[in-house]
This record gives C-alpha cells, structure tokens and sequence, in this order.
C-alpha cells in the first residue's frame, strides 16, 4: 500500500497507524493509553462510523476500567464517566451539538481542567477553540483496508511523539 495522502483541509501527518479490523483499533487504544498522563485530553475527529468508540474502548481498557461492557457512545447522554486503576476515563461526544453555545453550556470547562482524569473527546472539532495546545489530537479515516489514525500533538499541525510499541501491530 502507497502512503495515504491527507483529505483536503489536512496537514500531512506522519504520525500515522493503520488499524484493519475494530480488535486491532482496540489494541491500538491499549497501547496510546499506556502513552497518557492523567490531565490528558485526547480529541478525536472522524466520520461516523470511523473508528471513535472502538478507539475509546481500547482506551478504557488500557486504563484499567473493570467493566469495558458499558463503554458505548455517550451520543445521547453527551458525557459517560468511567472509574479506572489510572484514574477517571471521562468520555466526551458532541455528535448532537453543533453550536458552539450548545457546547458551552454543557461546562466542559469541568472535565477539561481536572487532573485526576483523562478526558476523550468525540467530535472533538466543534470546540477546536476550547482546547488546549497540548491536546493530543487523533484523525480518522475510513481508507480501503481499514481506519488511519493519525495523531497530533494539536491542531496546529504538532505530531505527537510516537512510541515503537503503538506503531507495532
């Protein structure tokens, strides 16, 4: 397979993995979670159907949370909480929103400032500006073959350092 050329609107990301199948996405979530520091926001912005829940569950499993069953899409309840060994997963999506005062009055505000958390966002692009420079942004998409991710350090274009064992599947 060639290298994936960024959709347009996007930087070039060579901070790319490359996911087959949603137990490899899993896997993928397991390995960027031992890569977190409680305090850590992680925005994730893709199609529907690309890959954010599948990413979130993997997540929640690398974080130690005991019961992975019940992490499913918060689309309706906008925010699911999730005690874990390392600390609270507080998984965030703004499927439903699209205004920014629809956002601003949920008080993300809350979640996003607390230190013993680690905080996923879904949809994570319609509060761009909300967020911190330190973010670590991951795009999604949908190619032949499987689901890209490609990680940032922030929207500006900053790659997120990648350790040897995400990229190895």
């Amino acid at each position: 397979m060639g290298p994936v050329k960024p959709a347009a609107g996007h930087l070039p990301c060579p901070g790319k993995t490359l996911c087959r199948t949603p137990a490899s996405t899993r896997a993928f979530g397991v390995r960027l979670a031992r890569l977190l520091r409680p305090g850590q926001v992680v925005a994730l912005s893709g199609e529907l159907g690309a890959g954010k829940t599948t990413l979130v569950q993997g997540i929640a499993k690398g974080l130690g949370v005991a019961d992975l069953k019940q992490v499913t899409s918060p689309s309706y309840t906008l925010v699911n909480e999730y005690p874990a060994e390392q600390g609270m997963l507080i998984h965030i999506d703004l499927y439903r929103l699209e205004s920014p005062a629809a956002i601003a009055a949920l008080g993300l505000d809350d979640y996003l400032g607390r230190a013993d958390a680690f905080v996923v966002i879904e949809w994570a692009e319609r509060m761009r500006a909300q967020l911190e420079a330190d973010t670590l942004w991951i795009e999604i998409a949908q190619i032949p073959g499987g689901r890209m991710f490609c990680l940032r350090r922030n929207a500006r274009g900053i790659v997120f350092p990648l350790d040897h064992r995400i990229k190895n599947h």
